[in-house]
């Protein structure tokens, strides 16, 4: 297992991260204004959880697993 360190800018950039790929089917099953106000209580959250550096940027761990599949020959 790899520890990848994903280096993300703007105002929200968790949220943004999640939000195209777990929060996808969350957000779907939500009408407009529930799902504006579920966002930005998460992107509170998340603020708090990964907090921006002071350069700006905020880092999100993000673990990959990375896997090699060989064919036997014969």
């Amino acid at each position: 297992m790899v520890l990848l360190l994903h280096v993300l800018r703007g105002p929200h950039p968790v949220l943004g991260w999640v939000r195209s790929t777990v929060l996808r089917p969350v957000l779907a099953r939500l009408d407009d204004d529930a799902a504006a106000a579920f966002s930005a209580a998460y992107a509170a959250a998340l603020r708090t959880a990964y907090p921006p550096r002071p350069d700006g940027t905020t880092l999100l761990p993000f673990r990959r697993v990375f896997a090699v599949g060989t064919r036997p020959s014969g």
